[in-house]
């Protein structure tokens, strides 16, 4: 794992304290850069970025801090983390501090490892707020992309040409490029088809794109290439297909590694003519069906576009026999056929319904995904729900259509909730008005904001965690000693000693909720080693072994013969294991069955993680553990807010259990999901690392 150094800027107005301070904190993975407030202020903080700021207050009571304040408005430090170093005379600083949600502060005189731990916390608090911004910076680019999309399938600028050699000129010197931004790739190259060599050509240009330099022939004859002119169907090449000779002839080529390519074939008047190579995803290893579904789309209409022109150039009068021939037909053409091939095979949904809202077409995802017993002649509200269906009709009635990127729940009786991403557009179809409305399912877009969202809360909890801590756990300690010094002299049968035993058990109640609070707010950094599950579930399930038998509920262990070791902190999965069984034993009051199964599923990377986004930081291969019970259940608000610090249902708890849970496995590289239904149960599923045997080399 890389060490990367960390840049820290100290500011003091006493050069003894900042040479003493400089001290402490110098270490093999810090670089310090000392200044007094004047120079700071004049040049350096208004043009260098640091991972931290310290600014020691306290031999200058007069300074303002209100001018450090300041800073934040400065793009440079954002989010830059602030320690404050502080007298106890300036303790009215302390307000304006917690008005910052990345600053913290250190009473003077200052403790070498508290300030050491100070500089670790906050250097871990901007590292996952430099996360959160990397998020948000690959959701907007995800944004753009859907722009330059739009872009791109304004294909019929091409009708502008009168002969097809200037349209693939156009293709040649810009439309690829568009295809580059589109589709995130990170190169794409237009072939030429000869028939008759069995072969794909490569024109290549100049810098310039003017002058062509050469004609690069490739023979397909032995390639996969082969069956997908022949069927002319895009086809994605990956894994054992990219050892084609077509892959590395054209690697050569061009100069890229190729790890993944689609390529795209292109057919005019039922004749192959070439095909788009579309090289590397730049924000994930494969292409994805929906990069198979819009490459289809996009040749289907640039090929429209370029057999017009062709028509054009020969005139409509002579091909108007043509055309009549073919209304009168009741065979279906095979241009017919392949949009309807296209339809059924697109990776979202496609719905076309008339003006009383009554389904006139779904293709197989929408069907797939709304269920099989809707068909055509069925009424939308039945399929998406009256409340959705009147967003729908306020978007028609307004003559808001096209509608773009809009979002909709669907919540279905019976089965799982949906949140689609859905675009409404008028159709004209037997001279009357219909609409096709496109969707895709979006439940994981939103899971994964959520994560982002509670990341955010986390960070803020710590921060201000670390500086709450000594000004509650002091005072609570004097309060307790006091409480005992004065049982000790009361007399035996003084009624006022009850008083003092109720100020001490409070104490002890409160001390018990901080530690609580410190476990969620700093986690410890696991210390992984190999474990075996069953192992770990064995030491934790003795604890409950009186709770199990009153409440007369069923134990059941399944562990798969193909599970593997973990490779976890053991301590830390106990308690993860201990919460999650005490809350299943509290939603039985009535009996039932805990159930806990372990296996090594088929696919182990974590869903949210599939762009990985996450660092992997012990393994590549995941054990599933599924721990379910049959209690009462929770409800969609409880599921929405389970992870929330302090978010409780319970009279006597204290809302950190689950944050606690979910801080460990998240710590662990890990990822925990759950599903729930009021009146059948709960279900916990986890993804923790597998043990990975290091090979040694001779």
């Amino acid at each position: 794992m890389k060490s990367f150094q960390q840049n820290i800027a100290l500011i003091s107005s006493d050069p003894e304290r900042l040479n003493n301070l400089k001290i402490y904190i110098t270490s093999p993975k810090t670089k310090i850069y000392t200044f007094d407030f004047q120079s700071a202020f004049s040049n350096i903080l208004k043009s260098e970025i640091f991972d931290l700021i310290i600014f020691d207050l306290f031999p200058n009571g007069s300074y303002d801090i209100k001018r450090v304040s300041l800073l934040r408005k400065d793009k440079l430090h954002q989010i830059t983390p602030f320690l404050y170093l502080i007298g106890k005379e300036q303790s009215t600083y302390k307000m304006e501090i917690y008005k910052d949600e990345y600053s913290s502060f250190l009473f003077d005189p200052i403790d070498k490892f508290e300030l050491l731990n100070s500089i670790k916390h906050l250097d871990k608090i901007n590292n996952l707020e430099k996360r959160l911004y990397i998020y948000k910076d690959v959701l907007e680019g995800e944004k753009q992309l859907v722009n330059n999309l739009d872009k791109l399938l304004q294909i019929n600028l091409f009708l502008q040409y009168q002969e097809l050699s200037k349209a693939f000129e156009e293709i040649q010197f810009n439309f690829i490029h568009k295809m580059e931004l589109t589709f995130a790739v990170e190169k794409v190259v237009y072939l030429y088809y000869l028939e008759k060599e069995n072969s794909l050509r490569l024109n290549v240009f100049d810098k310039e794109n003017k002058t062509l330099m050469q004609r690069v022939m490739f023979d397909i004859s032995k390639s996969t290439i082969q069956k997908t002119i022949n069927s002319k169907i895009p086809y994605v090449l990956e894994g054992q297909d990219l050892l084609d000779p077509f892959i590395q002839e054209i690697e050569e080529t061009i100069g890229f590694e190729i790890n993944s390519l689609l390529f795209a074939p292109l057919s005019l008047f039922h004749k192959m003519h070439g095909g788009f190579v579309l090289i590397n995803k730049i924000y994930r290893h494969n292409f994805s069906e929906n990069d198979f579904s819009l490459a289809i789309l996009t040749i289907q209409k640039l090929k429209q576009n370029l057999e017009l022109i062709q028509l054009k150039k020969y005139g409509y009068a002579e091909l108007s026999d043509i055309f009549k021939e073919k209304k009168v037909t009741t065979v279906p053409s095979k241009e017919f056929q392949l949009y309807k091939n296209v339809l059924e095979s697109i990776s979202f949904g496609l719905i076309v319904f008339d003006e009383k809202y009554v389904i006139k077409f779904l293709n197989k995802f929408a069907r797939d995904a709304i269920g099989e017993k809707y068909n055509t002649n069925s009424s939308l509200s039945k399929v998406f729900g009256e409340e959705a269906v009147e967003k729908i009709e306020k978007s028609i009635e307004n003559n808001q259509i096209p509608a773009l990127r809009q979002e909709v729940l669907i919540v279905r009786v019976g089965a799982q909730n949906l949140d689609l991403g859905y675009s409404i557009y008028p159709v004209v179809m037997d001279e009357q008005k219909h609409y096709a409305l496109t969707f895709m399912e979006i439940s994981q877009s939103k899971h994964i904001q959520s994560e982002i969202i509670r990341m955010d809360r986390m960070a803020s909890l710590g921060v201000l965690a670390s500086g709450i801590a000594h000004e509650i756990r002091n005072p609570l300690a004097g309060i307790k000693a006091m409480a005992q010094t004065l049982e000790e002299e009361l007399e035996g049968d003084d009624a006022k000693i009850e008083y003092s035993q109720r100020i001490v058990r409070q104490v002890n109640r409160l001390d018990k909720l901080l530690k609580s609070f410190f476990s969620y707010a700093k986690p410890q950094r696991p210390n992984p080693i190999k474990c075996d599950i069953p192992d770990i579930v064995r030491e934790v399930l003795p604890l409950f072994e009186r709770r199990i038998k009153e409440k007369k509920i069923q134990i059941k262990e399944v562990y798969s013969p193909s599970l593997k070791k973990i490779f976890v902190d053991s301590h830390q999965i106990q308690q993860v294991f201990f919460n999650l069984i005490i809350n299943a034993i509290h939603a039985m009051e009535n009996g039932g069955v805990l159930t806990i199964k372990a296996r090594l599923p088929e696919e182990t990377h974590p869903v949210i993680d599939r762009r990985q986004r996450i660092p992997k930081l012990f393994s590549e291969i995941y054990d599933e553990i599924t721990i379910s019970d049959t209690g009462t259940g929770m409800e969609q608000t409880t599921l929405k807010n389970m992870y929330n610090p302090f978010y409780t249902t319970k009279a006597t708890g204290t809302g950190l259990g689950l944050s606690i849970v979910y801080q460990i496995i998240r710590e662990h590289g890990g990822q925990i999901t759950v599903e729930s239904e009021v009146g059948k149960g709960t279900v916990f599923q986890i993804l923790l690392p597998v043990y990975i045997e290091k090979k040694h080399e001779f």
